[in-house]
């Protein structure tokens, strides 16, 4: 099974995001990319891989753990961009701006909990994005949409995650 732990999105924050993403895939229509439908758009903490169907018990009871006392997170998404540059973007994102200390300190915490397993913690600083479409090919990159800078969504969304 591959898994990763995420936090899903408010209902609203998805459909905001779906239309920056829509202002890009206008902008970048001839790039060739494959876009996330947005219902499955989400806030990726940690990505796990494959991890056979035996551990997925002893891996929730890690996460359960680790998450008991966190409180709800107050967040913004806003901006696009790109990694490792919009430039040129192998995965386009929406960026988060609030609330992310606490997504660190909640990332770290899963990345604690979860070692003990054989997960390695990241080795790079958290970085909280939303994916909105992965690059097939190097091909026409997309640009940022004319009405919205490269770094900007017209407001921030906010939601709350548990």
């Amino acid at each position: 099974m591959r898994c990763f732990v995420a936090v899903d999105l408010t209902t609203d924050v998805r459909a905001a995001i779906a239309r920056a993403q829509t202002r890009v895939r206008t902008a970048a229509a001839q790039a060739d990319v494959r876009w996330v439908d947005p219902t499955q758009f989400h806030l990726t903490l940690k990505f796990l891989g494959a991890v056979p169907d035996e551990r997925v018990p002893a891996m929730a009871a890690a996460l359960g753990a680790a998450v008991a006392d966190t409180r709800p997170l107050g967040l913004a998404a806003a901006g696009l961009g790109g990694f490792p540059s919009l430039k040129s973007a192998r995965v386009l994102w929406a960026g988060i701006t609030a609330g992310v200390p606490e997504l660190a300190r909640l990332a770290a915490s899963l990345d604690r909990a979860l070692a003990p397993l054989g997960f390695p913690p990241e080795s790079r600083p958290f970085q909280g994005h939303l994916t909105i479409g992965r690059m097939r090919s190097p091909r026409s990159r997309p640009r940022a949409p004319r009405r919205s800078a490269p770094g900007r969504l017209p407001k921030s969304y906010s939601t709350r995650a548990a």
